[in-house]
């Protein structure tokens, strides 16, 4: 079980470090803003619940 929240914990991680870059250059693009908007908002929930889910993990370890 260990072994599984180590991975999801570094799948957040990676994650959250592409969210820092993608999110300012999808604000900057002026183009396709429609576009832009639904891939932020899907990218922001998906984090949202890779968060809850490494914290159960947390606290089922």
């Amino acid at each position: 079980m260990m072994l599984v929240f180590q991975i999801a914990l570094l799948v957040l991680v990676l994650y959250s470090l592409l969210l820092v870059v993608a999110v300012p250059v999808l604000y900057s693009s002026a183009s396709d803003w429609s576009r832009a908007k639904n891939v932020i908002l899907v990218g922001s929930l998906l984090w949202v619940l890779m968060v809850i889910g490494v914290g159960v993990l947390s606290f089922l370890k």
